[in-house]
Formats: structure tokens, sequence, C-alpha cells
């Protein structure tokens, strides 16, 4: 197995272990404007990953950085933010 196509196994394999996007409603441009404006989105919570979390360095003293789990044939795999 080439590097590609390793890669392409490694991103199907990881995308299986993902929940389903949300669904996400599709507008008429030609019917916006005579809607009503839209609500600004806001933050709102939302149930617990436990793949998702803060990496702490020094035990638990230092938030670095956040990241993610990956189960892998190889072993687990932490995904880390870019910043």
């Amino acid at each position: 197995m080439d590097n590609l196509s390793g890669i392409l196994a490694f991103v199907r394999a990881a995308e299986a272990l993902l929940p389903p996007p949300p669904a996400v409603a599709i507008r008429d441009p030609s019917t916006a404007a005579a809607a009503e404006p839209e609500t600004p989105p806001t933050a709102r919570s939302v149930p617990p990953d436990p793949r998702v979390g803060a990496v702490f360095l020094g035990g638990d003293s230092l938030h670095a950085c956040s990241a993610g789990v990956l189960d892998s044939a190889n072993g687990d795999l932490i995904l880390t933010d870019t910043h």
C-alpha cells in the first residue's frame, strides 16, 4: 500500500467513527429578503464528548491545547488543534 492509499484508508476509518453531521436547512435566496431576519448564532451547551478535551502539561496545572483521540489499528492517536 503506497502512502496515499494509507492516508485515504486512515481518513475513511476516522470518518466512520464520527457522528453524522447535523442537518442543514438550505434557503431559497429569492425568498430570503422577504423572510424575517435571522437570529444571530449564539453559544449553547452540548453533551460532552469523551473523544475531545483539553490537554494539560505537568499533571493538571497548565492548559496547553485542545485535542481529540482517534482509535487506530496501531494504537490511540491524539489529534491536536493547530494554534
